[in-house]
């Protein structure tokens, strides 16, 4: 079994993070597998001037782990250069996507194709040279709390919004006989549609709404959504 888990957005004053820090115990106890499904940290550039303690212990995490089981980590649009410059940390890392049988996993901002601002952000962001002013530019933290603070789902006034047609729209041209289901994050809320041909696209909720994931059986495509102490059978209520 695979477990899905988007849009946790921990930071360094985020009430939850010792919840996530729970989690990660708990997943570590299991048997499961684990995908990321990006926006893990609210702000993560993978060099050393940027990176909190929440970082390294997340990759520390990751390390451990991925000798026991399948570690993915899959950017999203609050992560730069972490699927490259670390991914020694996880047993697979992408940028854009990720694929395992007859399922694509992503993070799922870059399907609001209208917004040409984000789209031209994350090219050049995510490039070479946008790592070159990360890393040696002296106004590169600027640009990032820049970047982050206009390009938010905040900022867009899209939080917690699904534009369903435009994602139907994009999976009838990703999924076909070879690419049957997709999992993706970033609209914050829920969502699933069964499509014709046995084929399906399916959002996994943020994390930081209701500490929900998912665990998915990729051999059926069985998805099943719940708070991550139900999913993983830890008893007690949230502190």
């Amino acid at each position: 079994m695979i477990i899905l888990i988007t849009d946790a957005h921990i930071h360094s004053h985020n009430p939850r993070a010792n919840d996530f820090r729970a989690m990660l115990q708990a997943i570590a106890a299991s048997n499961h597998d684990v995908i990321f499904l990006g926006d893990i940290l609210e702000l993560w550039i993978a060099m050393p001037r940027y990176e909190d303690p929440h970082c390294q212990e997340f990759l520390a995490w990751c390390r451990r782990e991925k000798e026991r089981r399948r570690i993915v980590f899959i950017e999203g649009n609050h992560e730069f250069h972490v699927a490259n410059l670390h991914r020694q940390s996880f047993s697979d890392s992408a940028v854009l996507s990720f694929r395992l049988g007859h399922s694509v996993f992503l993070h799922g901002d870059l399907i609001q194709c209208n917004l040409i601002g984000h789209r031209v952000l994350h090219r050049i962001s995510k490039s070479r040279l946008g790592e070159l002013i990360f890393r040696y530019a002296p106004w590169g933290p600027a640009i990032a709390h820049w970047a982050k603070n206009h390009f938010s789902s905040e900022a867009r006034g899209i939080v917690s919004f699904i534009p369903e047609k435009t994602i139907l729209d994009w999976a009838a041209t990703i999924l076909n006989d070879d690419c049957k289901h997709i999992f993706m994050g970033h609209f914050h809320l829920g969502g699933s549609w069964q499509l014709p041909g046995g084929r399906s696209c399916n959002i996994i909720p943020a994390w930081k709404l209701q500490g929900e994931i998912g665990l998915l059986d990729n051999e059926n495509a069985s998805l099943r959504i719940g708070n991550w102490r139900e999913i993983l059978g830890v008893s007690g209520a949230e502190p």
